[in-house]
């Protein structure tokens, strides 16, 4: 059954056998960028960082979590910053520049 979620506007499938909730991760990816977009609640951010070391492991690669940032939107800064720490990344802000494109949570003038 699935249940659409009114203040995010995403689909969350309920009836996982040992949670009831299976978490919605979406990405944008371009190149070696990747966004990932989630929910701040810990068993989205735990299957987030779960996803990330599979992808180290099954690839070989190495993700540099120094590098990596999480940018919260409409949180409150302490649980911006335990989702930060969850993950080992440094708590960023907006705006941002994605693929050399500025994004922001705010209007952004032709001349930003």
């Amino acid at each position: 059954m699935k249940n659409r979620r009114k203040s995010t506007g995403m689909w969350v499938t309920k009836g996982d056998a040992n949670t009831g909730y299976l978490p919605r991760v979406t990405h944008l990816q371009y190149a070696d960028d990747t966004l990932l977009l989630f929910e701040p609640d810990d068993h989205s951010v735990a299957s987030v960082k779960l996803i990330l070391l599979a992808f180290e492991i099954i690839s070989g690669l190495k993700i540099n979590f120094l590098k990596s940032e999480v940018i919260a939107i409409g949180m409150d800064p302490p649980l911006a910053s335990h989702v930060a720490n969850l993950l080992n990344c440094k708590l960023g802000s907006f705006p941002i520049k994605y693929l050399g494109l500025p994004i922001s949570d705010k209007h952004i003038s032709i001349l930003e």
